[in-house]
């Protein structure tokens, strides 16, 4: 087990890159994972489904989430869940990092 000596702030794991989507995942269990994403602006991921209820939670920047035709603005501290099978679309509005966590 990997126990932190000292508090981490949650947005200083992860750098963006010009141009591309990166993530790091900071948990996985056989109940679920935690993933953090760093989208450079107006990088996206389309039409993705998990097969799990997830929460989306944004840390810094803003996003255009697009659920069943609606699109949503989520921006810094707001977070909005998903429950399984549902497809979605990420958009960066602006450098944008977020947390994934997915709950089987």
């Amino acid at each position: 087990m990997n126990i932190p000596v000292m508090p981490k702030s949650i947005i200083s794991v992860i750098n963006y890159q010009s141009d591309a989507i990166v993530s790091k995942q900071l948990l996985k269990k056989s109940n679920g994972s935690v993933t953090i994403y760093a989208f450079d602006k107006d990088e996206s991921v389309n039409d993705s489904t998990s097969p799990f209820d997830i929460l989306i939670h944004v840390l810094e920047g803003t996003i255009d989430l697009k659920v069943n035709g609606s699109t949503n603005l989520i921006k810094t501290p707001e977070y909005f869940s998903l429950p399984a099978k549902i497809p979605y679309s990420i958009e960066a509005k602006e450098k944008t990092k977020l947390l994934l966590t997915v709950i089987k």
